[in-house]
């Protein structure tokens, strides 16, 4: 019995062997009876079909076929990168590492051409220290055959991206201010690079306000009560302020407009042209200490100081204390008080005379040059004269 079952069993074997080889057979026979099959003319009646599959690797052949055309087509489109006027230095002063990569593929795509020519020509979109890192890689990968542009992406990405947080990046933008000299569009520059490193952008309506609290100052006066939603209403509201701004200081202007600034710069030549015009109506014989700075004539309406005591030089009468500590100062050069020489004769005394200019100022505050220090007849300080190397002062007579 267990040889019989044996028996059976290979001959069923057999059997399935045998069923298997003819149907391969059945298989293999169409692909090989379009080589074999003699020409058949066809008619209007009868049409030579062609089966199915043989459809598809007709198909599967032309396209690979096309595939070297096409790849030609792209390899013979000349497109000069140098024309696109962009370029990347890897420095902190250019465009950002996001933005020129944005760039980048926005001038792809519109002179449609492919990543394996924007991958051989990349060297011709980046210069200094990117130029140098762009060759280092790719000797870094020249037994890579599958680095192509997007891998090159992946590494210039990685290498020249700031770590910053958006945090920090947006705590740099609110920092930053728009200095005097620079004009909006440079100033929205420098904020727009900010901005595209951002991760997750800022809403429009609180970038519009950052960007006006950061203003200079008359730009923002003017542009304070305009109602701006969005960004573009906001450049155009500043360009208009600033050619306002650039026609009124370039316009002819009138005797009585004066600009804020120089009214700032002048008000304190002004405050001192009033006191030496004062001192002037009090003491017309003397002139009074020259004032440094730029010389100006201020009208005879703007003196209103009528608090200048008229005091005689010859007899000097102090009507009020005046806290000034100029009556208390001594001439450097001879020693003597500065209105020493007002109380003597002036041609008994000429060949001791000092010529130092200090006899010849005023007080600014009450506008008299006595002074309130006390000496005995012909005596001054011998001391501040010695000490300055003058030895026409008399010793004779000692100091108090």
């Amino acid at each position: 019995d267990m040889m019989a079952e044996c028996m059976s069993a290979v001959r069923q074997v057999k059997d399935n062997v045998t069923t298997l080889s003819h149907r391969v057979t059945a298989i293999e026979t169409p692909t090989r009876a379009p080589e074999n099959r003699p020409t058949v003319v066809s008619t209007p009646d009868e049409r030579y079909q062609i089966p199915h599959h043989d459809q598809m690797d007709a198909s599967v052949r032309r396209d690979a076929s096309d595939a070297p055309d096409r790849e030609e087509r792209w390899s013979r489109k000349s497109v000069d990168l140098e024309r696109w006027h962009l370029k990347f230095d890897g420095s902190s002063k250019g465009i950002s590492v996001e933005s020129f990569v944005f760039r980048v593929e926005r001038m792809r795509e519109q002179y449609n051409i492919s990543y394996h020519q924007l991958f051989s020509d990349f060297h011709c979109l980046v210069t200094g220290s990117a130029l140098k890192w762009y060759w280092q890689v790719l000797e870094d990968h020249a037994d890579d055959a599958e680095f192509g542009y997007f891998e090159l992406k992946a590494e210039l990405l990685s290498h020249f991206k700031t770590a910053d947080s958006d945090y920090e990046v947006i705590r740099e933008i609110m920092e930053r201010k728009q200095s005097t000299q620079e004009s909006f569009e440079e100033f929205y520059g420098e904020v727009h690079n900010l901005t595209f490193r951002l991760r997750k952008k800022i809403p429009e309506r609180e970038l519009i306000g950052i960007i006006r609290g950061n203003l200079k100052p008359y730009l923002g006066n003017l542009t304070f009560a305009s109602r701006i939603t969005t960004l573009a209403e906001l450049k155009s509201e500043c360009k208009r302020a600033e050619k306002l701004i650039k026609e009124n200081r370039s316009r002819q202007r009138a005797v009585n407009e004066i600009e804020f600034s120089e009214y700032e710069r002048n008000i304190e030549h002004e405050v001192e042209g009033k006191k030496i015009e004062a001192m002037n109506k009090s003491y017309p014989y003397k002139q009074p200490h020259s004032v440094s700075g730029p010389s100006k004539v201020f009208p005879s309406d703007h003196v209103t100081n009528q608090n200048a005591p008229s005091c005689n030089v010859k007899n000097p009468t102090i009507h009020s204390f005046c806290p000034s500590p100029f009556h208390l100062m001594l001439c450097l050069k001879c020693g003597l008080p500065v209105d020493h020489y007002a109380k003597v004769s002036f041609d008994a005394r000429k060949e001791e005379k000092c010529l130092s200019k200090f006899h010849d100022m005023l007080c600014f505050s009450c506008g008299t040059n006595s002074s309130f220090c006390v000496f005995k007849q012909n005596t001054g300080n011998s001391k501040s004269a010695e000490t300055s190397g003058n030895s026409c002062q008399p010793k004779k007579y000692p100091e108090m």
